[in-house]
């Protein structure tokens, strides 16, 4: 049971399973306090000033001086003083140790696919350091008061992205607690964090700086040392006054003893590489900083992978690189180059990818066409549409011939339809969709699996190229046979996107009240999510109709254009909400036990459920989003006049079974029986749902397979193993669960499989993994 339970988790959507943790409200600047100094001393100094405790005792610290050496460096230093766990986000489990046969990166539908559903899922590295703040923020909460000292980094290194997020979430996570978060740099014109951070500094007496050579290798680490490496690393050696023990047992090395990495110090990056007992992300970056003579570049491509799948881009594009330049012949780093131009496509670093070294014409024809493509691919989503067409003519042209049209090769196929587009050529491109289309159809008939992934993929770009040639029916299909891979394994991104293209489309069409339901749904999506700031690139750049980089702070100006769009629509079906309406704060998702008495409002295409303030704070709480806010609670109060609301309550959107809200009446009925609601208001007229009725519309609704699952085998009478379409892990149900789930191979009334409290609660672990789903009769 344990193992399914851990097995849910992993597959759970944030904020779904377990209960929600408090939010973290972030605000249009992160308040931070700071100190300049550049020595132990004076941190000692500083704090003292401050009337904050000097004993290292009473501090966390995560030293960046040297920048990062591992994704989620800071979350991760601050959690293991606490004595939590370190925790990563992955795009898929069987990408986090690639081994020898999947060393052809580039070459795998399966990752292709991990790829299309990790962007779908939104960025991984915010998604992570908002996880880590949460933790942290209640670790510090339930001890006593601390000082957390984050040293940034020095030298011009600069931070890693999912540390100045990390760093942000926690800076309001902290601001009203008793713990004090305080930045620390040497000179505040070195601090480098963005305009969005308001920081408050302080300048202490810093003691005389009189280090001398020999460096010790303790000070080439980059972060605090663990107590285990201390000794191997000659902490012991080093001045009392130049270290500070830190209550885990590790230890905080003087910022005055680090220097910059340079070519005099690679013979000591060498040797901190060789000591026993650092982990692969250390040795990497000490191989990073060496002399490369010592550098495996086999080595470093794995790791650059693994920090790749666990959201530490940055770092896996730096060893990538590095790998490429210590490459021992010239096929080696033409293969660790192709996988190299694979990351710059996957994160959209496309004007790098395009600007890649012509392939060395020796290379084997394979290498040499991937990285012609990749090449390509950059430069037609950057802005040289003909450069690329060609480049990936030449390419799919030379691959055609060494790996047939096999299931990675439609994605290649899938780009350069898009080159077409992009010179103009539609109906070439859409020419090239059906081929890729019939290519999906005829291997499914053949295996009995779909590569779920590219199907999406495919039926997106059908859909724009028939809303380019004003094909509404033909356009909508394809639209909703793409967005239906997503049902039951929706992201944050997922439900935005899928309602924000079928509001356009509407739009396109004159279908007014249809848009503005769909802007509706995309609004409450949005201000619902925990997350906004980790939107998926290609939704925000769906939204504000230009590219996004991976960290840009986009959620204010896509708050201003939903909230632009929705306002418009409602307009022209008559509609002017209240202006001083009730103050709601959103969430997706209800539990049962956070729902219980409450109003369910909805209409035909959405319902929400209306709880009392529970002091859940929005997400984010800028003025843009503060106004979408106040327009989402004008427009749902509309729809209820009769309803007396709270000046101040909580809604929140039932989406379970499908992830998205109930667009029927019938569904919002069987929503209200499972989240124990009584009061309806639908269509603006007010119903009560009688413990009887809920009991009745429960017993009779139907439990069928989850939407988002794709095939299931059973292994014997106890054992199935189940994959899903998009974004979930595959499982391996046994026992009870195994049982249940075969038998609802075809829908069956609840009350048929539910004939004791044991099967009941089966059921319901089975619909939070996603594995489930009830139905109205």
């Amino acid at each position: 049971m344990a193992v399914f339970e851990d097995m849910m988790q992993a597959n759970a959507p944030p904020g779904k399973y377990p209960a929600m943790r408090r939010r973290i409200t972030r605000a249009s600047v992160a308040p931070l306090i700071g100190i300049e100094v550049a020595s132990l001393a004076g941190m000692r100094s500083a704090l003292a000033a401050a009337g904050l405790s000097a004993d290292p005792g009473h501090w966390l610290a995560a030293d960046l001086s040297l920048g990062s050496w591992a994704c989620h460096h800071l979350g991760n230093t601050l959690r293991a003083q606490l004595g939590q766990a370190a925790a990563t986000q992955g795009i898929a489990t069987e990408a986090q140790n690639p081994g020898p046969e999947q060393r052809d990166r580039m070459r795998s539908a399966a990752l292709i696919g991990e790829l299309v559903d990790a962007e779908s899922r939104g960025n991984t590295g915010i998604i992570a350091a908002l996880d880590h703040a949460q933790v942290i923020a209640a670790a510090l909460a339930a001890g006593p008061p601390r000082s957390v000292l984050v040293i940034a980094p020095r030298f011009d290194i600069g931070w890693r992205q999912d540390d100045i997020a990390c760093l942000r979430f926690l800076a309001f996570a902290l601001w009203a607690t008793p713990a004090r978060l305080i930045l620390v740099a040497a000179a505040r014109h070195e601090a480098g964090l963005p305009d969005d951070f308001d920081i408050r500094w302080s300048t202490a007496q810093d003691a005389p700086q009189t280090q001398t050579e020999p460096r010790p290798l303790a000070a080439l680490m980059p972060s605090v040392i663990s107590a285990g490496l201390s000794a191997r690393l000659g902490v012991g050696e080093i001045a009392r006054e130049h270290i500070a023990r830190l209550t885990d047992g590790s230890t905080l090395i003087d910022p005055a003893l680090r220097a910059r990495p340079s070519a005099r110090l690679r013979h000591l990056f060498d040797r901190l590489g060789a000591i026993q007992g650092l982990d692969s992300a250390l040795k990497a970056f000490a191989q990073l900083n060496g002399s490369g003579y010592h550098a495996d570049p086999v080595f470093l491509v794995r790791q650059a992978w693994h920090s790749f799948t666990i959201g530490g881009h940055e770092i896996a594009l730096d060893l990538m690189a590095h790998a490429v330049a210590c490459a021992p012949d010239t096929a080696t780093r033409g293969r660790f180059l192709y996988e190299l131009q694979g990351m710059r496509i996957a994160l959209q670093k496309f004007d790098e990818a395009r600007m890649a070294p012509a392939p060395d014409p020796s290379l084997p024809s394979e290498t040499r066409a991937g990285i012609i493509l990749t090449r390509g691919w950059g430069a037609a989503l950057s802005g040289h549409p003909q450069e690329g067409r060609e480049h990936l003519a030449t390419a799919l042209a030379m691959l055609r011939g060494d790996i047939g049209d096999d299931s990675h090769f439609l994605y290649f196929k899938n780009i350069y339809a898009l080159s077409l587009v992009r010179t103009g050529a539609w109906d070439a491109a859409l020419g090239l969709e059906k081929e890729i289309e019939a290519s999906l159809d005829a291997s499914e008939a053949e295996t009995g699996c779909r590569d779920w992934p590219m199907t999406y993929v495919n039926s997106l770009n059908q859909a724009r190229l028939y809303k380019y040639h004003k094909d509404f029916d033909r356009s909508f299909a394809y639209y909703q046979c793409g967005f239906a891979t997503t049902l039951g394994a929706r992201s944050e991104s997922d439900a935005v996107y899928a309602n924000f293209c079928l509001a356009k489309l509407h739009a396109q069409h004159g279908q007014d009240h249809a848009a503005f339901l769909c802007w509706f749904r995309t609004a409450l999506h949005w201000v619902a999510a925990d997350i906004p700031e980790a939107l998926a690139m290609r939704v925000a750049a769906g939204i504000l109709a230009r590219r996004t980089g991976p960290y840009e702070p986009v959620a204010d100006r896509i708050s201003e254009v939903i909230g632009e769009e929705l306002s418009a629509a409602a307009r022209r079906i008559g509609l002017a909400p209240a202006a001083d309406p009730p103050e709601m704060v959103f969430c997706r998702q209800p539990t049962p036990n956070e729902a219980g008495t409450g109003l369910l409002i909805g209409a035909a295409g959405w319902a929400a459920i209306l709880m009392p303030d529970t002091g859940m704070g929005p997400a984010v709480s800028t003025p843009p989003h503060d106004r979408l806010r106040r327009l989402l609670s004008g427009l749902i109060r509309q729809a209820a006049p009769q309803a007396t609301l709270p000046a101040r309550c909580l809604a929140m959107l039932p989406c379970e079974g499908t992830g998205e809200m109930p667009l029927s009446r019938d569904d919002a009925w069987l929503s209200a029986a499972r989240y124990g609601v009584r009061k309806l208001i639908y269509d603006a007229h007010e119903m009560t749902l009688m413990p009887d009725e809920s009991a009745d519309l429960l017993s009779r609704r139907h439990v069928r397979h989850g939407f988002g699952v794709s095939t299931w085998a059973q292994k014997s009478d106890k054992v199935v193993h189940v994959t899903f379409k998009r974004n979930l892990r595959a499982l391996t149900l046994r026992g009870l669960e195994a049982g249940i789930f075969a038998q609802a191979a075809s829908p069956v009334p609840h009350a048929q499989l539910a004939t004791d409290r044991c099967r009941v609660e089966a059921i319901d672990r089975l619909e939070r993994a996603g594995l489930l789903a009830s139905m109205t009769p």
